[in-house]
């Protein structure tokens, strides 16, 4: 059985089991600073792991500086998640910021001071609109080897339950069971989210980051690849159905969350699963590039094996969906060079013969063009293996193809101009467009 690849978060923990959390080097680097330009799995795992976050180096640079000055927009977004400090300067009197450009600026100036800061300045009400916007974690350990919440409660009594810093406490106190449960998702720590679940369910395992288009808990553990915290949030409550997430961090635009599952790295048992669980229609939603499920797993660069699942689990109505392009699968799979799937495709077409799969062909528009291959074992064409056959449907079908597409086309026009009469004598089919609308809806009479 192949072994699937070890994740970024299996790495860190790797790292921390070798080198310990409190591990530092001659010029006061920590796992933290290491990390930073690596991935922001790495990133959770070591604050979930009370690695310090604001420590400095003898550049004076915490790891929120490294990872700024390198331009990594996730690991720049996951230190500030973990609460990392933008008031420390460096020993050239540098803050976070100074060194941000972009997209990275515009991210550091949404958290305006920070966590750590609103903390220190009594800011609660701050505090209470940035920590579950960000998914800030309020057990990172973040100054004088105490987290946020105890730095909270240290706060309180130096300065004799000042009620400011009381509202503070209490905004921590209150998060801190969501913290825990997003926290242990994002670092994958599937030990400690078993029992957080059995407590937490529903609307706290259906929070989005930063907005209604933000990430879900669930859309993080699909990217993360990791199928058992996927198992474990759905049987919690997470939602699928209706749910559509940012494409990535830094897009505007939206996918529905089933296509986070069709990436060509994510592991196939995963869309699997989120397709057992889903609404079947989830199949037919779009991406901003009008890319139903199959098309966006062409797109994606997935596998054969993958393309041929998406296939049998849609019984190949997918088949004839078109993007904003006009292309369907098949013909998005050759402008790809992706012979491998147009090959998966062609096999499942020969596979539906006698199955009145054919014949919905010209119907949906399918085009002849794609019907035009050879199959590489008998060495026969469709059309050949289809006149050998005994389906009088599918040789009908064939054989009047053209003729079925211009009727359909005709119905289009007749339906556009309203000429009810025409649409009556031809609509004998369901002819749709490459839209999906049926043609006897386009007409204004009907």
């Amino acid at each position: 059985m192949k072994e699937h690849p070890k994740s970024a978060a299996f790495e860190a923990i790797r790292l921390l089991k070798t080198y310990g959390n409190k591990f530092v080097t001659k010029d006061g680097w920590t796992l933290l600073h290491r990390s930073a330009t690596s991935t922001p799995a790495h990133i959770y795992v070591m604050a979930n792991n009370a690695v310090p976050i604001n420590v400095q180096n003898s550049n004076g640079d915490t790891a929120l500086h490294i990872a700024v000055r390198k331009g990594n927009y996730e690991t720049t977004e996951a230190l500030l998640q973990c609460c990392a400090d933008l008031s420390i300067r460096n020993k050239m009197g540098q803050v976070a910021s100074d060194l941000a450009v972009g997209d990275i600026a515009d991210l550091l100036a949404k958290f305006e001071e920070g966590a750590v800061s609103a903390l220190k300045n009594g800011k609660s009400q701050h505090l209470a609109r940035l920590v579950p916007m960000f998914w800030c974690n309020v057990d990172s350990t973040v100054k004088d080897g105490m987290s946020l919440l105890q730095l909270a409660m240290d706060r309180v009594n130096d300065t004799d339950e000042d009620p400011r810093m009381v509202d503070c406490c209490r905004v921590l106190h209150d998060y801190r069971p969501a913290s825990e449960l997003i926290h242990c998702v994002l670092s994958e720590d599937v030990q400690r989210l078993h029992p957080i679940l059995s407590q937490l369910r529903g609307f706290a395992v259906n929070l989005r980051f930063k907005d209604r288009y933000g990430k879900t808990l669930l859309s993080h553990a699909v990217e993360s690849n990791n199928l058992e915290v996927v198992q474990m949030l759905v049987n919690a409550g997470a939602r699928i159905n209706g749910i559509r997430v940012r494409e990535n961090a830094r897009s505007q635009h939206t996918v529905p969350l089933f296509h986070k599952t069709l990436k060509k790295d994510i592991r196939v048992e995963i869309a699997h699963f989120i397709h057992s669980q889903m609404d079947p229609r989830e199949m037919a939603e779009k991406d901003r590039h009008g890319n139903t499920a199959l098309l966006r797993a062409v797109e994606e660069g997935a596998s054969e094996k993958l393309i041929d699942w998406l296939l049998v689990a849609d019984h190949g109505r997918n088949l004839t969906h078109r993007n904003q392009n006009g292309m369907n699968a098949r013909e998005l799979a050759v402008s790809k060079g992706r012979s491998d799937i147009v090959q998966t495709i062609d096999k499942f077409v020969l596979q539906q013969r006698g199955k009145f799969f054919l014949v919905n062909l010209p119907v949906h528009f399918y085009g002849l063009d794609n019907l035009q291959f050879t199959d590489e074992h008998i060495g026969k064409t469709l059309f050949e293996v289809v006149e050998e056959g005994k389906d009088k449907d599918d040789k009908k079908s064939l054989r009047l193809y053209n003729e079925i597409e211009e009727r359909g086309i005709s119905l289009f026009k007749a339906a556009a101009e309203g000429n009810l009469k025409t649409v009556q004598k031809l609509n004998a089919a369901n002819f749709q467009d490459k839209a999906s609308n049926m043609g006897v809806f386009t007409s204004p009479e009907v």
